[in-house]
């Protein structure tokens, strides 16, 4: 399960918000086989690797959902490949979010269990005149070809039409 934004400080990954019992959740996880993966600002991750993956591992996280590469530039790929060799000593997966498609790592790093590299539905929020049904259809076909993607099926909150809004956070 990837418990997504919130669960840790805005500005310190190594702090867990007050909110979130992480390791009630963790334990609750455990007792139901289900292993827990937490979502990660590529450069709140980046900043702290070695601490945060040394932290949350030693408490039974699975991995990270690392989001906003945004880019392909030298250094994101520079960037992603240290994130997913990190993770692999600390034996935990990586779900690249808000990244490029799939270009050849997770062949060098299995861990590495997708590359979003699709305009997820979430998009919505911001660009309600996309096709969507169109483009839901075709996506499997086009953007699968080059490995798994990481598709998000929607905003947290679905406004209909002519209220169709972005609502952070989600009522």
């Amino acid at each position: 399960m990837i418990l997504d934004e919130g669960w840790s400080d805005e500005t310190d990954i190594l702090k867990v918000s007050p909110a979130v019992d992480l390791g009630a959740l963790l334990a609750y996880g455990k007792q139901k086989n289900v292993g827990i993966i937490l979502w990660a600002n590529w450069r709140a991750i980046s900043e702290k690797m070695e601490g945060a993956y040394a932290q949350y591992a030693a408490m039974g996280v699975k991995g990270f959902k690392i989001d906003f590469l945004d880019r392909d530039d030298q250094k994101m790929i520079v960037s992603s490949c240290a994130l997913a060799k990190k993770a692999a000593d600390y034996h935990l997966l990586v779900d690249f979010h808000g990244m490029h498609k799939p270009d050849g790592p997770m062949r060098t790093y299995p861990n590495v269990v997708n590359y979003e590299g699709v305009k997820g539905l979430e998009n919505s929020k911001w660009t309600p005149q996309d096709d969507v049904p169109r483009y839901d259809a075709t996506l499997p076909f086009v953007r699968m070809v080059a490995g798994p993607m990481d598709y998000t099926p929607g905003p947290c909150a679905t406004p209909l039409r002519p209220s169709f809004t972005p609502a952070t956070p989600c009522p």
